[in-house]
């Protein structure tokens, strides 16, 4: 099993609490916090060229296990096609204590059934883990692609591992939702929220609510 958490704080909570198996933290290490990583035995994502030189570093004093993260469209952190071109050369200078142990991404709205385009990150992805297949010299690694929808959506996002998030406590929104997979109404929600209404406003037309000010 492998626990998937945001942040080192978060996997030092599930050492404090115990947890002694796997622990992959899925943002990017904070500098100079490498060598806790590595006396934890807690996974580090390695999402560009200059993290892996940090994450090597750190392996040369105490063996560390990362895994790459791509990014395949969905724009956030991660190494594009045209990072990966010096990433044998990059991974063979590394130590011997840094093993790449997967190789990750994320979808961008999987959740929108009439979209392809998770099918595009799908084939981009495929070529992301080939070109790590080949710096890596053909030694083994991990795979894992789907989130909470991607897992529910389609047996080809599967993978190695699926990082269930959302779905722990209820079926991902899929649009539309007249085509939702079977699977999503057959969820057995792990946890339940509850809550108390604190306050009731109103707002004027155009005044913005919640993160981003997305929602007007």
């Amino acid at each position: 099993s492998l626990f998937a958490v945001a942040l080192l704080d978060e996997a030092l909570a599930l050492r404090a609490a115990g947890i002694t198996g796997r622990i992959l933290v899925l943002g990017p290490a904070e500098p100079g916090s490498l060598g806790l990583y590595a006396a934890q035995r807690i996974e580090s994502s390695v999402p560009s060229r200059e993290h892996l030189a940090q994450a090597g570093a750190a392996a040369a004093r105490t063996p560390l296990e990362v895994h790459l993260k791509i990014d395949s469209g969905m724009g956030r952190i991660g190494l594009r096609e045209e990072d990966r071109a010096g990433l044998r050369a990059a991974l063979g200078a590394a130590p011997a204590g840094l093993r790449v142990r997967g190789v990750f991404s994320h979808f961008a709205d999987v959740e929108r059934l009439d979209s392809a385009f998770c099918g595009e990150q799908l084939v981009r992805f495929g070529r992301a883990c080939a070109d790590g297949a080949e710096a890596l010299g053909g030694r083994p690694f991990e795979r894992h692609l789907a989130n909470s929808a991607g897992l529910l959506r389609d047996r080809r996002f599967h993978f190695d591992y699926a990082r269930v998030g959302f779905a722990l406590w209820a079926p991902p929104a899929f649009e539309p939702a007249e085509r939702a997979p079977a699977a999503a109404a057959e969820q057995e929600r792990a946890l339940t929220v509850r809550t108390r209404v604190s306050q009731v406003k109103t707002l004027h037309a155009g005044e913005p609510v919640g993160y981003g000010r997305t929602y007007l």
